[in-house]
C-alpha cells in the first residue's frame, strides 16, 4: 500500500503509529533570541523576552520533515512568535501562524503541498 508510512531521520514509521521524539529525531539548537530560518530535523528554544521573534520554515520540504519549537522563557503571550510559511501552507492555509501561548511547545511535520506543515 502506498503512503502507509513516513520517514523521520531515516526511520520508517507506520501512519497511525506512535513514536517518541527525542534527540534521535531532533537536533536541538542553542537558545534563539532573534529571527531565524529553521532547518528540518532541528529543535529551537525560542526566547522572546526581548521582543517578538519570527521563525521561517525551511524553503524546501519533504514528507515527514519536522521542526520543533519551545517557548524558552514563557513569554510568547507577551511577545508572540510568528511562524513564517516560506511559500508552504501551514495547516492547509496560506497564512503565517502566530503562537501566543506561554510555555507552548510546537511540532510541525510536513505532509504535502495540499496541507503543508501540520501541528
Amino acid at each position: 500500500m502506498s503512503n502507509s508510512s513516513i520517514t523521520a531521520s531515516g526511520t520508517a514509521v507506520a501512519l497511525g503509529a506512535s513514536i517518541t521524539l527525542n534527540n534521535e529525531f531532533v537536533e536541538w539548537q542553542s537558545v534563539i533570541t532573534g529571527n531565524t530560518t529553521m532547518v528540518a530535523g532541528r529543535g529551537y528554544f525560542v526566547n522572546t523576552t526581548g521582543g517578538a521573534v519570527s521563525m521561517t520554515l525551511p524553503a524546501s520540504a519533504t514528507i515527514g520533515d519536522l521542526v520543533v519549537i519551545k517557548d524558552y522563557a514563557g513569554t510568547f503571550a507577551t511577545n508572540n512568535l510568528t511562524i513564517l510559511r516560506n511559500s508552504h501552507k501551514i495547516q492547509g492555509e496560506t497564512t503565517d501562524s502566530k503562537i501566543s501561548t506561554n510555555r507552548a511547545s510546537v511540532v510541525l511535520i510536513y505532509v504535502d503541498a495540499t496541507k503543508g506543515w501540520l501541528y
